[in-house]
């Protein structure tokens, strides 16, 4: 296969990669001969992009996942056959995983989430985005769960009030950035969370029923707050 030499890296980026890997059928049908027996890939990766990658399958992931005992970021967004089994089995293979990306994964449910929210209390990067059951109570379990969280993503996520927004407020005291985008959020919700979050660096509203308003109002509160997707 060409392009091993990434093997030996930290940083794994397979949408970087020639779109014949890709788009091989025998490299797909067998998914672990490139990764599971190369030993330089097995230890070392600690970051792993495989976003976009819509011919993943369950069976890829559990595979693989074996052979990641550093990983720490992954993220799997828009993969939309992967489900909530193999990310459960990455989660127990990989301890040291502290951010993850599942935004627009159209497969998997918000039981995910609460799972995560419950065994890994120290993650600092979580993408939600697009979970279509993605619930008022399914935040409150992040924000009681993950009190180191950075990153949160929750765009999308239509289910979601000013009932459990309202508690971002002052309870996740390392958020650097937020994407809440189409999400049905108040302008005085808004307020009180960036308000309460004075390490927040990024805003991501674009597509909220007051887009407009909440901006005006953010950039009156905040104006070095960057607004827009991070």
């Amino acid at each position: 296969v060409e392009n091993t030499r990434v093997f030996g890296s930290q940083f794994f980026d397979i949408p970087k990669w020639p779109q014949t890997w890709a788009g091989s059928p025998s490299l797909v049908d067998d998914f672990s001969n490139p990764f599971c027996h190369c030993s330089a890939y097995r230890t070392g990766i600690v970051q792993l992009n495989l976003r976009c990658c819509f011919w993943l399958r369950d069976h890829d992931i559990i595979t693989f996942a074996r052979g990641l005992p550093r990983l720490e970021s992954l993220n799997v967004s828009c993969c939309e056959a992967i489900t909530n089994a193999s990310m459960l089995a990455l989660l127990e293979a990989c301890p040291r995983l502290n951010a993850l990306d599942i935004c627009y994964c159209t497969s998997m449910t918000a039981a995910l989430v609460r799972q995560v929210a419950l065994t890994r209390p120290f993650m600092q990067q979580l993408g939600a985005s697009g979970l279509k059951d993605f619930c008022d109570a399914d935040l409150a379990q992040i924000v009681q769960g993950m009190p180191h969280l950075q990153t949160l993503g929750i765009g999308g996520c239509s289910l979601l009030t000013d009932e459990s927004l309202g508690q971002l407020a002052g309870r996740l005291a390392s958020l650097e950035s937020l994407v809440m985008h189409k999400v049905n959020v108040s302008c005085e919700t808004l307020r009180s969370i960036v308000a309460g979050t004075p390490t927040l660096k990024t805003l991501d509203v674009e597509g909220c029923p007051q887009q407009e308003a909440i901006m005006q109002a953010v950039a009156d509160l905040r104006p070095g707050l960057f607004l827009g997707p991070p």
